[in-house]
């Protein structure tokens, strides 16, 4: 379980924040490489919610999804190049640093995976479906 921590102060000017990182080290390249978080965040009276990001080696961050609070649990994945390698970043923020809102919410995280299946030359078949010409009459 994580927990936004408080800026303290005067609570009309305090504000909670949550920034946390996880480092997924030696990734392998595959035919399809998958990136899956399983997480839940409770509601909370301040309507926070939390955005995850990714990054790959030292790149950008690239937006997965925002966990939404007091729904279900679920996943947020992607799918990533199958030549991903190395280092995976995965990162959450809480979406509300307003003053005088300093509740401290929280998130569960069940699980961060990354998912890599079948040799990386190989490509997922693309099929083409045309019907076939009408009839002339």
């Amino acid at each position: 379980m994580l927990a936004e921590a408080s800026s303290g102060g005067k609570p009309s000017v305090r504000t909670s924040q949550l920034d946390h990182t996880w480092s997924i080290a030696n990734a392998q390249p595959g035919a399809v490489v998958t990136l899956e978080v399983d997480t839940q965040a409770a509601a909370n009276s301040e309507n926070d919610n939390f955005a995850f990001t990714y990054s790959i080696g030292a790149g950008p961050w690239v937006n997965l999804g925002t966990l939404l609070n007091g729904t279900a649990r679920q996943t947020l994945s992607t799918q990533l190049p199958s030549s991903t390698s190395g280092l995976i970043q995965v990162r959450v923020v809480d979406t509300d640093r307003t003053s005088g809102r300093g509740g401290i919410d929280q998130l569960s995280i069940y699980r961060i995976r990354v998912v890599s299946a079948g040799d990386p030359g190989e490509q997922a078949p693309v099929v083409t479906i045309t019907s076939p010409p009408r009839a002339q009459r």
